[in-house]
């Protein structure tokens, strides 16, 4: 799910869904046909699990894996800063936000938050040339650099709520593994492969799934990142 849902295109993310959790998934190299392949299992605890089971023990907790399993891109991302004067700690303040971005059909990808601040990872459809934040106001001109039509309305809503500026021209950079979050220095290896290839980092996640972490990056850096994480913590790892 973390794979399709991230960009990688092997298979789509609603056929995984008819899959999980019961029917095996074989993935097949076009380029050998006649090869094996990889065979994607459910979990035995899914398969085996009793009705009157009342906890579920954690497959992956002592698996510590030596490298990640993929890295991958999510490309036509445009990164939604919001600044309030009040605390974003409010649960309606949260809901309120993200109400309005899935109006305008804007899904958000990845999101964090500080006491009066919060920022939102968002796909947009409107695959904009421009890379640069865009400071609106009440003045005319001010959204003319967004050719997005459904972003620039929601930006106008999202004004009520506080300051608002959109950083576009981004992609979202997954590194993809089962017990990544519980492999002690693989996240250091990552933020640190792109720092020292002088890849700005703008915004970080990990906690909401324990096989991934995720970072938002330039959209034009995207491809050279891909390498260098592929080349660091795959071709060198051991």
């Amino acid at each position: 799910g973390e794979l399709t849902f991230y960009g990688s295109e092997v298979i789509h993310n609603f056929t995984l869904q008819q899959c999980v959790p019961r029917i095996p998934i074989r993935i097949k190299n076009v380029l050998r046909p006649h090869s094996a392949g990889t065979i994607i299992q459910p979990d035995d605890d899914d398969n085996d699990a009793s009705p009157t089971t009342t906890t579920k023990t954690d497959p992956y907790k002592n698996f510590r894996p030596k490298r990640p399993t993929a890295v991958t891109v999510k490309h036509q991302i445009t990164v939604v800063n919001v600044h309030s004067n009040r605390k974003v700690d409010s649960p309606i303040f949260l809901a309120q936000i993200c109400t309005i971005l899935s109006n305008y059909n804007l899904a958000v990808d990845l999101f964090e938050k500080n006491e009066c601040h919060v920022s939102l990872a968002v796909h947009s459809k409107a695959n904009s040339n421009y890379l640069g934040t865009v400071t609106p106001g009440r003045e005319d001109g001010k959204y003319d650099q967004i050719q997005d039509t459904d972003l620039k309305d929601a930006m106008r809503e999202l004004e009520e709520y506080g300051v608002v500026d959109v950083v576009q021209g981004m992609a979202i950079l997954s590194l993809i593994g089962m017990g990544l979050k519980r492999s002690i220095g693989i996240a250091g290896r990552l933020f640190t492969a792109l720092g020292d290839n002088n890849i700005n980092i703008e915004m970080i996640s990990q906690g909401a799934s324990e096989i991934s972490i995720a970072c938002v990056i330039e959209e034009r850096e995207a491809h050279r990142a891909l390498n260098v994480v592929h080349s660091e913590l795959f071709t060198y790892l051991e």
